[in-house]
């Protein structure tokens, strides 16, 4: 039996189609853009970036994925992202991929029952590249 066509499909496949051919005519990437918090493991920094992501979910209404990486700039130029979302927020940076791992999961872990989440598994399952001085947390929504 055939899904029932809604409103909200047609206007999430058009916006899927013209961010594709935006990417495709314009070669326009995505919007870095560094709100990145700095700081240990501890309740201070989780309490700010927890503001952040919550006020940036709240700011952008559609779809949206955590994730973690050290080269933002190469990371949104991959397909899977490049024609999905049109802002990458960089949510928390540290030169510890375990503080940047802890941060990553326990956002996805704690948005992942959100119907507007893309994360697909409650862990992460991406590995950060181990040559980078700098990695970051990150929010991509469209």
């Amino acid at each position: 039996m055939a899904k029932k066509v809604t409103a909200q499909h047609i206007e999430t496949t058009e916006k899927r189609l013209n961010l594709w051919l935006r990417g495709i005519y314009e070669d326009c990437p995505i919007e870095i853009i560094d709100v990145s918090v700095t700081g240990h493991k501890n309740s201070i920094t989780q309490r700010k970036i927890s503001l952040l992501v919550n006020q940036l979910l709240n700011t952008h209404g559609n779809r949206f994925k955590i994730g973690k990486t050290c080269q933002a700039d190469r990371r949104i130029n991959q397909k899977d992202y490049r024609y999905t979302y049109t802002k990458m927020y960089l949510l928390y940076k540290s030169q510890s991929p375990a503080y940047v791992s802890h941060y990553e999961n326990l956002y996805i872990t704690k948005h992942f029952e959100n119907e507007k989440n893309d994360n697909e598994t409650k862990i992460s399952v991406g590995r950060p590249c181990s040559f980078a001085n700098s990695y970051y947390v990150y929010l991509v929504v469209n």
